[in-house]
């Protein structure tokens, strides 16, 4: 992939001292090499860095190329908000690393090399959540991993009608509903029985937790359908993908 990169943006785990060394040091590093620095601002805070910084939401729209040090939650909580063009780096440095697979020992010749163009950049697929409902505001979300419904009380199951496209599929009575990105199908949706998807695929994974109907079973969909959501209790409640 041919990138320019003058501007590198940089999130770490917080609550890690290594993580925030490795940011620390690497930063030192590009801004040697003469390129721009943006921390989130939650990093620079725990540096003390006084460079240019951002919220997480808008750190991917100042940056080229973005690195973040951490777990897949570090590299989740910036891939939501990280525009389409800019590729993301993640280093492992958490406990959980499907994502992230960078290891430490890896990272600078990793990092040589993008600097150099030398990478290919992996795409995956996203999906775009809106959430309405009585007495809420009507919410849009980016996720890379899922969405999960869940119940609200410990001993109710959820009744929920879903369609796809328009068209009824089926009732589901379960504890919560997954629908899952490829990218997500090692995550929730392994634990709760669903399939694991090639990571690049074009699909959508409709995965029920412990349903009650021994007919409620995961769902493979291309990426492109829509799929809404609605409590059988309570019609005007959606959720949509």
């Amino acid at each position: 992939m041919k990138l320019t990169i003058k501007t590198v943006g940089i999130s770490a785990k917080i609550t890690s001292e290594t993580a925030l060394s490795f940011a620390a040091n690497t930063a030192a590093e590009l801004r040697r090499r003469g390129l721009g620095v943006c921390f989130d601002y939650g990093t620079a805070d725990k540096l003390n860095d006084r460079g240019p910084c951002a919220a997480k939401a808008d750190l991917g729209m100042r940056s080229d190329l973005l690195i973040t040090f951490g777990g897949d939650g570090t590299l989740l909580s910036l891939a939501r908000h990280a525009p389409d063009n800019v590729p993301i780096v993640g280093v492992n440095m958490g406990t959980l690393g499907f994502l992230t697979e960078v290891a430490v020992e890896e990272f600078p010749a990793m990092l040589e090399s993008v600097l150099e163009g030398d990478f290919t950049a992996e795409p995956r697929v996203t999906f775009d959540i809106e959430v309405r409902g009585p007495q809420r505001d009507q919410r849009k979300y980016r996720v890379l991993n899922d969405a999960t419904i869940n119940k609200s009380a410990l001993a109710r199951i959820v009744e929920m009608e879903v369609r796809v496209s328009g068209t009824f599929v089926s009732n589901f009575r379960a504890d919560g509903l997954i629908i899952s990105t490829p990218t997500g199908s090692t995550a929730y949706n392994l634990s709760a029985g669903g399939p694991i998807v090639y990571p690049t695929m074009s699909a959508m994974l409709l995965t029920p937790i412990c349903p009650h109907m021994l007919t409620n079973r995961p769902i493979v969909l291309p990426d492109y359908v829509e799929v809404a959501r609605k409590a059988c209790h309570s019609p005007s409640t959606t959720a949509s993908v």
